[in-house]
């Protein structure tokens, strides 16, 4: 009798063990296509661009370029500019200096091919307050799903705000990093062997430059004072070999109206989310673009209305910390191809080998990457900022 009490307490739990480990995949209803705007207007002289298209789905995004639209900004003086279709869904022009006025009121017109008309709400071009020093400290941080730390470098900048400048601020990042590969290149098998008469260079020193996509926002119109120290940027680690030569990351700081530091504080907020079923769910995000004539349809984006500042840092330290590479060790190519080079297939030349010392025939390979540095979507040709 005690026992089959006990089998029918545990039976319910039994039966929800399997419920922890299955994955769960939602149905997700996406019938509704919106509209997508995503553009700034600084105070920096030069292009001025805005992007248009309509949402994918979600298990398939794609860029779905809106054409055919006419795009210009307009200022609060009545000015306005009119952005040409460079490309499928991109509209851009340049804009001269007087146009760009600090205080001075924009807003986006948009109308579609069909006849649609979008705005965005008004917003004004508020000063920015001079961009800080950029800074690293050495830190050790946890990895995601793994328990142990690693070794790195966290970016850091300082902000102080003079009177009459905006009080909220977003920073966007891009960084470059200079990489060499570990042998120059002398031999390498084409369908048949083929030796240089002096080992070449051509392919050892990259740079590689990529967008930070992290979010970083701030407002000082909550606290006392107004300076910021030791804000937060970006975390590079010892797990790639951004920091092995030389690192470079360009800052810029965006002044942001109220309006536009709500937006991209959820944006931020949400992203940092770690997902979990238990976690807040996320907020509807609301844009600055409306539809003139049906104010019910929800416009995904934002136009931005921000002046900016950028400054840019290097760092070639020599760090207390390993930092970790491709692995080049040399292997035979006999242990991978016991017939030889021949093995290979038309689509894996050319291959790069080295010879062993003192044995005739003998031939070793290393990853690609080991002797051609333009894998992985880098490139030989050094950018104008570069210094040494």
């Amino acid at each position: 009798m005690q026992v089959n009490k006990l089998i029918l307490i545990l039976c319910p739990f039994i039966l929800l063990l399997p419920g922890c480990i299955e994955s769960f995949n939602p149905e997700i209803n996406e019938k509704q296509v919106n509209l997508v705007v995503d553009g700034t207007l600084t105070d920096q002289e030069g292009y001025h661009s805005v992007r248009i298209s309509r949402s994918g789905s979600y298990n398939d995004p794609v860029f779905v370029p809106e054409t055919g639209c006419q795009v210009e900004i307009i200022s609060e003086g009545g000015n306005q500019v009119i952005l040409n279709e460079y490309m499928p869904g991109l509209y851009e022009e340049w804009i001269d200096q007087p146009f760009l006025e600090i205080n001075q009121v924009y807003k986006l017109h948009i109308l579609t091919g069909d006849g649609t008309e979008y705005y965005s709400y008004p917003d004004t071009l508020l000063a920015c307050a001079p961009l800080d020093t950029i800074y690293s400290e050495q830190e050790m941080k946890g990895t995601i799903g793994k328990n142990a730390l690693v070794n790195g470098l966290q970016f850091f900048t300082d902000i102080e705000i003079p009177e009459n400048h905006a009080r909220s601020y977003r920073w966007t990042m891009e960084e470059t990093w200079e990489y060499h590969a570990a042998f120059f290149i002398q031999y390498f098998f084409d369908d048949t062997l083929i030796e240089l008469e002096e080992p070449t260079d051509s392919l050892t020193y990259c740079w590689k430059t990529q967008e930070i996509h992290n979010i970083r926002t701030l407002t000082t119109s909550e606290i006392v004072g107004n300076k910021v120290n030791r804000i937060p940027l970006h975390y590079v680690s010892n797990q790639s070999n951004r920091l092995k030569v030389k690192y470079s990351l360009l800052l810029k700081q965006y002044a942001l109206s109220s309006r536009a530091f709500q937006y991209w504080n959820q944006l931020e907020n949400q992203g940092s989310e770690g997902g979990g079923l238990y976690e807040t769910q996320p907020v509807r995000i609301e844009g600055n673009v409306y539809n003139s004539s049906d104010p019910e349809e929800r416009i995904l984006g934002y136009f931005n209305v921000s002046a900016v500042k950028e400054k840019r840092f290097f760092t070639k330290e020599r760090f207390p910390f390993l930092i970790y590479d491709f692995n080049c060790t040399p292997f035979l190519v006999s242990d991978y191809y016991p017939d030889g080079i021949g093995d290979l297939s038309d689509s894996e030349y050319p291959t790069y080998a080295l010879p062993s010392a003192g044995f005739e025939n003998v031939w070793f390979m290393a990853d690609d990457k080991c002797f051609a540095c333009t894998q992985g979507g880098r490139t030989t040709v050094k950018p104008d900022f570069w210094e040494y």
